[in-house]
């Protein structure tokens, strides 16, 4: 036998669409803010706390999240729209379609009244709001995972990666372990948690099928609007940038992080695309993984020769890790000063370029970098580890 609904519970759905719209409305203003706010949160993990795998893998599961609550939001509002004009129409004419005054053609269908209109549509927008949860649920439990290996990363150690990879295979391990015990009352006790309980219950009602399908959709949704912000998020440390200078839009994607003054530089910029002044200044972003191949530099100067960089042997520093070209014009004798972004926090280095003897045009500043590669224990150089296209008038 079905149980039923308690009345309390009745009432309070019937009067939950005011707060439910309200908590909608408030909630896309604030997923729409913090767009940049993802891309500096991450990137300073990358940069300053040096988790870079970790980083990265998170921001795509964040980012799709956030898209995802995002959509679900403005379809629940937009529902909530449609339940509104459901009501007033079930007000004003509360039995609905007078039969007798249907075209012949429409008499044999048996439409609905606007009051049980109103309870279907009632019933998505509940549904469609408890989604939201879900993902906001497995945003805390990635965070919760993913940790200890942003502690792995942070500590810098020689073959970390052991570590990383240790740490998720003991993971796999308590899963697995968890799945064949399920019937154990610790994993059962576990497994009865807020999350399950979200799925399951829509799962189970509606259907596995209906449930993976309509999660489906809005994971492929959110793709095309996840991609156009990851565009903006180029923190790898140890990979070489391709630009097209064919394409303008990729040219003008490359200086979105400099226009905009609230997000993190990921490796280099200046100011413009179109460049006036003879005098640009060049912002490069600091790694925490750079401490590391500066102190590794004191001790292996004949190694980083070979490798084409000449570095201060007194005292070596971020500045020797960089070779800066314009077209194929190496420039020396730069002078480097370190800068800090008081809105984003980003720590990095700032220097002065000379374009004065430069053809009006097209010119591309080349960057080459100088890494320590802590798991194979070895230098490397970044062939193009950002490449900057700019127009001299």
């Amino acid at each position: 036998m079905r149980e039923k609904t308690p009345q309390w519970l009745i009432d309070i759905q019937n009067n939950s669409w005011s707060p439910e719209i309200f908590i909608s409305g408030m909630t896309i203003t604030f997923v729409i803010l913090i767009n940049d706010s993802i891309i500096n949160f991450f990137g300073m993990l990358i940069q300053q706390v040096g988790a870079e795998l970790t980083a990265i893998a998170m921001f795509y599961i964040f980012i799709h999240c956030v898209n995802i609550i995002k959509i679900a939001l403005i379809f629940h509002l937009f529902l909530r729209g449609l339940w509104a004009a459901l009501v007033g129409l079930s007000y004003v004419y509360p039995e609905g379609i007078v039969v007798e005054k249907l075209p012949k053609q429409a008499r044999h269908v048996s439409f609905n009244k606007p009051v049980d209109l109103v309870l279907k549509v009632e019933k998505v927008c509940s549904l469609s709001f408890s989604v939201i949860y879900v993902f906001i649920l497995i945003m805390l439990m990635v965070s919760l995972i993913y940790s200890p290996l942003i502690v792995i990363e942070s500590l810098m150690l020689e073959s970390s990666f052991i570590f990383y990879f240790g740490y998720l295979i003991i993971i796999l391990v308590l899963l697995s372990t968890a799945m064949s015990l399920s019937k154990t009352r610790f994993v059962t006790k576990l497994m009865n948690n807020l999350f399950n309980n979200i799925v399951y219950t829509f799962s189970t009602n509606t259907g596995n099928k209906f449930s993976l399908v309509l999660f489906g959709i809005m994971i492929l949704v959110s793709i095309p609007i996840s991609s156009n912000q990851a565009s903006a998020f180029g923190f790898n440390n140890i990979a070489d940038t391709k630009i097209d200078r064919l394409n303008p839009q990729l040219i003008n994607e490359h200086y979105i992080t400099l226009r905009n003054n609230e997000i993190r530089i990921s490796k280099a910029a200046i100011e413009d695309l179109k460049l006036i002044n003879n005098f640009p200044e060049l912002l490069i972003g600091e790694y925490k993984s750079d401490e590391v191949t500066i102190e590794k530099i004191s001790s292996r100067f004949d190694e980083i020769r070979k490798l084409g960089f000449i570095v201060d042997t007194s005292n070596p520093g971020v500045a020797d890790l960089y070779q800066i070209y314009i077209d194929t014009l190496q420039i020396h004798d730069l002078k480097i000063f370190r800068f800090k972004n008081q809105v984003t926090g980003q720590r990095g280095l700032k220097t002065i370029l000379s374009i004065d003897g430069l053809d009006a045009g097209y010119h591309t500043i080349f960057i080459n970098k100088l890494i320590w590669n802590r798991n194979i224990r070895k230098f490397m150089v970044v062939k193009n580890w950002d490449q900057i296209v700019f127009y001299k008038t």
